[in-house]
């Protein structure tokens, strides 16, 4: 017998002695999906909080990876905002009048649902003032 939910494999065997034994498989979606929308959302002299959107599953999701550097291919800066339900992040202490670019990378727990990083969101820029 068998049976499949969500996320996960179980099979119902018979062992030698006759009586079942129940063993499972997990079987992983993949790499969480992309966050997007992201934006700054506020400013200061110090800092810069960005928020985002995020379709996928909550449960499934570690956290997310926010990534800042001065340029927008070379990110130097990595923080953590925890739980599958963040959505937003205050990325501090930064440079006074400073460009920033920001991207944001979904982590997957691996407890049956996402594992891995996903592909990063758009990319969202701002200076602090």
């Amino acid at each position: 017998m068998s049976n499949t939910f969500t996320g996960a494999t179980y099979t119902i065997e018979s062992s030698l002695g006759g009586l079942p034994t129940l063993t499972s498989q997990v079987i992983g979606l993949g790499a969480p999906p992309a966050p997007a929308n992201l934006f700054i959302s506020a400013t200061t002299t110090s800092s810069l909080q960005v928020s985002w959107s995020f379709s996928g599953d909550n449960a499934s999701v570690q956290g997310f990876y926010v990534q800042h550097g001065i340029t927008a291919s070379n990110f130097i800066t990595t923080s953590f905002a925890s739980g599958g339900t963040a959505r937003n992040k205050i990325l501090t202490p930064l440079v006074t009048g400073t460009q920033y670019f920001i991207q944001v990378k979904a982590n997957g727990n691996g407890l049956g649902g996402y594992s891995g990083l996903s592909d990063a969101s758009n990319q969202a820029s701002g200076s602090t003032s």
